[in-house]
């Protein structure tokens, strides 16, 4: 279910209903373990639903029960009032140039519905709990939650998942060629991308997340911490950001 099968405006991905009824109805495009697609914009519903299901939260409120408030976060699936403020506008900036418009008649993992960076930038979607891709948050809070998981992999700390769960989420999957990028990427089995040259940093080890926009967030368990980049000047490609690269390639100089 790495796509909606039909089309979509921005809008109906505020109504989770909608949106959970589209998937539950809709055939899968391959068999699970068959392949590999990027799930741009469905992961969320999909894994948000199963914690609905399980726990009775919305993935916000679970997340902000067991994770954010706990260790004071700033990140949020939901913004509040009070944070609403603190939410800066997105923009394509010195990229403008840079933004191509889908030719691709297919309802493929990005276009359906298209990237509007006008609506994103509204007081309803930022209220909305959209985990795929209205996550709202700091670099500092990122790194903290990837400093979190670096720690319960090196040291068992249990800070948010037991070492032998997240050993296992940490598999890499078979499949080699993302299909929807279409490119090669290490998946595992949580949805995490394992590292490959220097977006996730120095080590091998290093788990992690990139995504449109140019921001990044990943794990370094060898050496026990979270590393994040965020922007709200937005890199209209899915590929890797020299932004972040040129930082995170600084901080392991400064760290020897």
């Amino acid at each position: 279910m790495y796509r909606f099968k039909q089309k979509l405006e921005n809008k109906d991905l505020l109504d989770w209903e909608k949106i959970i009824s589209i998937l539950e109805n809709q055939s899968p495009d391959h068999k699970p373990g068959e392949a590999t697609y990027y799930h741009a914009k469905t992961h969320g519903y999909l894994v948000g639903n199963l914690i609905k299901i399980i726990t009775g939260l919305s993935v916000g409120q679970f997340f902000n029960k067991f994770i954010a408030s706990k260790n004071s976060l700033n990140f949020f699936f939901g913004v509040n009032e009070l944070q609403m403020q603190n939410v800066a506008n997105l923009s394509t900036g010195v990229f403008a140039n840079e933004s191509k418009k889908s030719t691709e008649e297919n309802l493929n993992a990005f276009n359906n519905p298209k990237h509007d960076l006008e609506f994103y930038n509204t007081t309803v979607w930022r209220k909305a709990e959209i985990p795929s891709m209205g996550g709202h948050g700091n670099s500092d809070a990122i790194a903290s939650i990837y400093d979190y998981l670096a720690n319960d992999l090196k040291n068992d700390s249990k800070n948010i998942i037991k070492q032998n769960i997240l050993q296992k989420g940490l598999e890499e999957t078979k499949s080699s060629v993302d299909l929807s990028l279409n490119f090669p990427i290490r998946w595992t089995n949580l949805g995490f991308i394992l590292r490959g040259g220097w977006m996730f940093g120095r080590h091998k080890e290093s788990f992690g997340h990139n995504g449109w926009g140019g921001s990044l967030g990943f794990a370094d368990p060898v050496n026990g911490l979270g590393i994040s980049y965020v922007t709200k000047e937005i890199n209209p490609t899915m590929g890797v950001d020299q932004r972040a690269i040129g930082l995170v390639k600084k901080f392991y100089e400064l760290l020897i």
